[in-house]
């Protein structure tokens, strides 16, 4: 069989010939061929790898698990271009995909390597197994396994999910979403922001349901995925807390008010609070979106191209992490004033000279994350507008 070499960060692999190692964007298809391996995917790579460098590693270092591993890059660059790693356990259900990883851990020829062929629910059942950092990348829904992950991460550890299933999570399936998720998604343009939100509320509401909190380090979503790390919490008192994040996105269907944020809690006392007309989104995690403090530390290694859209998040992460579960929109606001519309940096700038919050967000490069209100908001856009 024809092989190639294809290098991402310090691995090089040895994988079945096929046009689709050519693909540079989108998902996959499943099946059809032997190539476990996905271009287009380095970006979701990349940023564990960053992150990872950047997280104080647990005593006796990091031991991985990447469930669904495929050809084994992501474990196998853990393992390479990460410090402190002690074990790398590499799984995947299909015979194809466990033999190729076993081929490319022969080719590392490192004892802390180890490769498993056995479903993913299985390896997540093994209570005599715990893991640091558990990676779970499936085709479509990475829901099914959150609970399993979150028993089977250690403490302290990290759980790192991606979702492919982009089109229910945003609102174009929404049955999809309900069915999946069991939530309600946004179709307008918060709905990469809100289908993240949707993925941490499932992440938590399975951590829950254990006696688990989740605690966001890094949410990215881009144009054919959702790419979720969080931290795993132990105990009634820390999820109970972490239930404060979940609620619903009420937005308002003229525009004139900022988006009500519903607590779901508040929902017992007053079930009022979702009066009105217009769409609903959730359940869904309102708080947080990453760890600011790590994501402010975050640094490139020169074998990772800081390209978008890495280079986008990584440079909005630590200003976005905190702020209100949506954003306003600088073309929006620039067609209702008939002007063009300023650069994001002026639009945040201003609006922090006239005393509000304000921030970019990876989400949209038009999209300003602020306290202030639509009006206030508009004011501002139209300010700048003006001085032209």
């Amino acid at each position: 069989m024809a092989v190639r070499l294809v290098k991402e960060g310090l691995v090089e692999l040895e994988l079945p010939e096929d046009p689709r190692l050519d693909r540079k964007k989108g998902p996959q298809r499943k099946g059809g061929g032997a190539v476990f391996y996905n271009p287009a995917a380095r970006v979701s790579r990349d940023l564990t790898i960053v992150v990872l460098r950047a997280s104080a590693a647990p005593p006796g270092g990091w031991s991985v698990l990447d469930g669904l591993c495929g050809s084994g890059v992501r474990g196998l660059r853990v393992l390479k271009e990460v410090d402190a790693v002690s074990e790398v356990v590499l799984n995947d259900g299909d015979p194809a995909a466990a033999e190729l990883a076993r081929h490319q851990a022969a080719r590392v020829g490192d004892v802390r390597l180890k490769v498993t062929n056995r479903s993913l629910d299985e390896a997540l059942a093994d209570a005599g197994t715990r893991f640091s950092f558990i990676d779970l990348d499936p085709y479509g829904s990475p829901v099914r396994y959150f609970t399993g992950a979150a028993l089977r991460c250690a403490r302290p550890g990290a759980i790192a999910a991606t979702a492919t299933d982009v089109a229910a999570l945003c609102g174009v399936f929404p049955a999809a979403c309900v069915r999946r998720y069991g939530s309600l998604p946004l179709r307008n343009e918060w709905m990469k922001e809100t289908a993240a939100r949707i993925l941490l509320g499932a992440a938590a509401r399975k951590a829950f349901a254990v006696d688990r909190a989740i605690e966001p380090v890094a949410t990215m979503c881009t144009e054919h995925f959702v790419r979720l790390i969080y931290r795993i919490v132990k105990g009634k008192l820390a999820a109970d807390k972490a239930g404060a994040h979940l609620g619903f996105l009420k937005p308002d269907p003229e525009g004139k008010e900022r988006p009500r944020v519903v607590p779901l809690r508040s929902l017992m006392d007053d079930g009022e609070l979702m009066a009105g007309k217009g769409p609903a989104a959730g359940p869904l995690w309102t708080g947080p979106l990453h760890d600011a403090e790590l994501m402010g530390r975050t640094v490139l290694p020169e074998w990772i191209p800081g390209g978008e859209p890495l280079g986008r998040f990584l440079a909005t992460a630590a200003g976005e992490a905190d702020m209100p579960p949506y954003f306003f929109s600088l073309d929006a606001a620039a067609k209702k004033l008939r002007a063009s519309p300023p650069t994001t940096a002026k639009a945040v700038e201003e609006l922090q000279r006239r005393g509000f919050k304000a921030a970019r967000t990876h989400f949209d490069t038009k999209g300003v994350k602020t306290s202030a209100s639509p009006a206030d908001f508009l004011d501002a856009v139209a300010a700048l507008a003006h001085r032209r």
